[in-house]
């Protein structure tokens, strides 16, 4: 999640989900202080949504319904967090792969309905626990 990645390598790699730890703990949401800037922010990365959802009225007014005093992210600083969480998670990304002693490298391609062409990288290793890790590398058009 973005909170693993914007917040430091401690807290990365003892926690892998706030909430799934919440809703595991059976926890009500009152009991946890729940970042408003990090959910919306996680919830666009995971769900592969647009930036231009945050200028979306119907977006505005569906988040106005639930709470009219909360004041949505900017795009300017979505973007900031994307770009801090990318920059952590890589740094991470490499202390694990020097870790791996080998890794493999697998390609998918496929095509869009509209019949566009895409091509996926992805890393695999087993790392020193016999953990199977992989990482997407890029999705090229």
């Amino acid at each position: 999640t973005i909170s693993q990645h914007i917040g430091d390598e401690e807290y990365l790699s003892s926690n892998d989900n706030y909430l799934d730890d919440m809703i595991a703990n059976d926890l009500s949401a009152s009991d946890n202080i729940i970042d408003n800037e990090i959910l919306p922010i996680e919830f666009i990365i995971e769900d592969n949504q647009s930036l231009n959802i945050l200028e979306s009225k119907k977006f505005q007014l569906f988040i106005a319904s639930l709470d009219p005093n909360y004041k949505l992210l900017t795009n300017k600083f979505v973007k900031q967090m994307i770009y801090k969480a990318y920059n952590n998670s890589l740094d991470i990304l490499i202390q694990k792969l020097n870790l791996a002693i080998s890794c493999s490298l697998t390609c998918d391609l496929w095509t869009s309905y509209n019949r566009d062409g895409y091509l996926d990288i992805t890393c695999h290793w087993i790392d020193n626990k016999f953990k199977l890790n992989e990482i997407v590398l890029g999705i090229y058009k």
